[in-house]
């Protein structure tokens, strides 16, 4: 197990039942391990609640820095505790991360999930594009099909996932079906009167909505999100945050996403239906937004040119390399609120070519969940 400073050490059995062998990840807010099922041999990735900058660890025991920060720490385990309730109604959905266990010991809490062998999306677009080889229409519409087909469940059962971006969303490479992860920033039975109140988010793919401390929220946030994802996906680059487009467009300028699908529509990769389904999920205003995910799937079926058919879709492309995986980079927590998004790519192109749309980096993100494991 790589030494990590508060990680718990190799061998240390949890609840009974989970003998911890490696460290997966470390971020401000928690620690991920691999795991192993003491009983029936079975791998897990946990997510240990350890927020660094106002708890530590004594022994085994974790707890609070001082009693000033101890309502802090108690609210946030709270919250880990919320996350996983909003994480067992979706438990089996192929495209939303499975939580199998949940359970508290050590003064803190554990969030177990299956474990996954795959590629984390900001890794998987950073390294087509470092190689020359970013998605096509087809290969982008294919990833998201499915994905929203599980976001239409989470909205289904009220709940606002509020956190959709790159590094949020996982490629499975047994199947090569993304997997929605991180339910951190999540939100239980959304209603029209729900409100931001200064909620987590990411710069770029945040609607205007939530950005705001009275921001009314509901699906179309999320969809906003999406649309950011295809944006980055489409032009290579996330879309400028919401703030400065607001800024921008009440001085009577342009707004910039906007200008930049004016831009791929004009340079023709992709079709005129897509980008004008990507300008509806990116509209600041609300009422011009698309809606809901399921008129977000009917206008990706209605695509004209560029469009493979829905059975198609439902197979994710570019396919996952057999290669042998190479050991993950440890990557720190996710950038706070109001600061300024990263989009990391840590993982390096293959160096070899090959076909346009189905060659990738070699290696696999297996320490599964470590950008949204340890944010949240």
């Amino acid at each position: 197990m790589t030494d990590y400073k508060n990680a718990l050490p190799p061998g240390t059995v949890l609840d009974n039942r989970y003998r911890l062998e490696a460290v997966l990840g470390a971020g401000g807010f928690g620690i991920v391990y691999r795991a192993s099922q003491t009983h029936l041999g079975t791998q897990h990735a946990i997510k240990e609640y350890l927020p660094q900058e106002i708890a530590l660890r004594e022994g085994t025991t974790v707890h609070a820095l001082s009693s000033k920060s101890g309502e802090d720490y108690q609210e946030g385990l709270a919250r880990f505790l919320s996350e996983a309730r909003q994480l067992v109604p979706f438990a089996g959905h192929p495209n939303i991360v499975n939580c199998t266990d949940f359970f508290e010991a050590n003064g803190t809490a554990y969030l177990v999930m299956q474990y996954e062998d795959g590629l984390a999306l900001d890794e998987l677009a950073a390294a087509r594009e470092q190689n020359g080889e970013p998605f096509e229409e087809d290969e982008i519409v294919g990833l998201m099909y499915p994905l929203l087909r599980g976001l239409q469940v989470v909205h289904e059962a009220n709940v606002l996932h509020r956190d959709i971006k790159l590094g949020n969303i996982f490629i499975r490479r047994a199947d090569e079906q993304p997997v929605l992860l991180d339910f951190g920033a999540a939100k239980q039975e959304f209603s029209k009167h729900s409100k931001s109140r200064g909620a987590p988010y990411t710069p770029g793919y945040a609607a205007p909505e939530q950005v705001e401390e009275e921001g009314q929220l509901g699906p179309w946030t999320d969809i906003h999100a999406v649309g950011a994802v295809f944006y980055r996906l489409m032009a290579g680059e996330v879309p400028i945050k919401s703030e400065s487009r607001t800024m921008r467009l009440l001085r009577g300028q342009a707004d910039p996403v906007q200008q930049g699908l004016d831009k791929l529509e004009g340079e023709g990769r992709f079709s005129t239906s897509l980008i004008k389904a990507v300008r509806a999920c990116l509209a600041v205003e609300v009422k011009d937004r698309v809606p809901s995910v399921m008129e977000l799937l009917l206008n990706l079926d209605s695509r004209g040119q560029g469009s493979t058919g829905r059975e198609q879709l439902a197979k994710p492309e570019p396919h996952i390399p057999e290669t042998p995986p190479k050991k993950p980079e440890v990557r720190s927590a996710p950038p706070e609120p109001h600061s300024k998004p990263a989009e990391t790519g840590s993982m390096q192109a293959s160096a070899d070519g090959g076909s346009r749309g189905r060659k990738m980096a070699a290696g696999a993100v297996v320490a599964v969940f470590i950008l949204g494991l340890v944010s949240t």
